[in-house]
């Protein structure tokens, strides 16, 4: 019998496995990437704990067809994740090896699929039960790629880990594992890499000047007398300075005691 980790499901487990996952195998964004060929900016954000409506979705549907999922991570250890039923994850019985999902196919919602036909539910039932919008009921009954389950699945495969179905009765049944390819992952580091320098080059950084934005570059003695001696205007003032026309006006006011000059210069 294989060891159980006993966790608390909670809405969008699967995110919530894997930050755990990447936290205790000390690896960043940037390593992960590299071994699931997922962009760094989407596993940062999955780090981040961003939400993602189709994990809640596919949750709820399989929480209401009945469907339990566990995940078997790199150790052999399971960790619930969705518990419909009474069977307890101590009892269930070791899943076999995963296989490759076939091309063009989602391994999880292939599973959810075969599942919910066995069951006897069309889209139409399974929208009910679960609470969610037919159009998405009928996309998950479909067996179609989904973007984000997809992606989550290729980060579990990345980490070692496997998903095991159950169903009401304990029948298990492993979950397709979805392929990773680290060289596409490479693939798109270089390309983004790439679009950055392209556009340092054509949109330069201003150089750096040393000078805080809204701040005098001179003394207000300064402005005083640019504004006294010499007569330049309240704009002119301002660009010599750094700061905006007003400011200068507020400087002089203060300064020189004229709240109210009768041009506005």
């Amino acid at each position: 019998m294989k060891r159980v980790a006993v966790v608390e499901s909670s809405s969008q487990a699967l995110v919530d496995l894997i930050r755990r996952l990447v936290t205790q195998a000390g690896l960043g964004p940037t390593g992960i990437a590299s071994l699931s060929g997922v962009s760094v900016p989407t596993v940062r954000r999955i780090l981040a704990g961003a939400r993602f409506r189709e994990v809640e979705v596919l949750e709820r549907a399989c929480v209401a067809s009945g469907l339990g999922l566990l995940s078997r991570d790199a150790d052999g250890i399971y960790h619930p994740l969705l518990d419909p039923g009474p069977w307890a994850p101590t009892d269930v019985p070791v899943a076999p090896p995963a296989p490759p999902a076939p091309p063009g196919s989602d391994g999880l919602l292939r599973t959810l699929a075969d599942h919910c036909r066995r069951q006897g539910l069309n889209p139409h039932r399974l929208a009910q039960g679960a609470g969610i919008p037919y159009a998405s009921a009928h996309r998950l009954l479909g067996g179609r790629p989904s973007r984000v389950i997809t992606t989550l699945q290729q980060l579990l495969a990345a980490l070692g880990a496997t998903l095991v179905a159950v169903a009401g009765d304990g029948t298990c049944t492993t979950v397709p594992i979805m392929p990773t390819d680290p060289a596409l992952g490479a693939a798109r580091r270089r390309a983004h890499a790439e679009s950055q320098r392209r556009y340092r080059q054509l949109h330069p950084a201003p150089a750096s000047t040393g000078h805080a934005p809204g701040r005098l570059r001179i003394g207000k003695g300064e402005v005083l007398d640019l504004y006294r001696r010499h007569h330049l205007s309240f704009a002119e003032i301002g660009r010599i300075a750094g700061v905006s026309r007003h400011r200068i006006r507020q400087i002089v006011a203060m300064m020189d005691g004229v709240h109210h000059d009768p041009i506005s210069r």
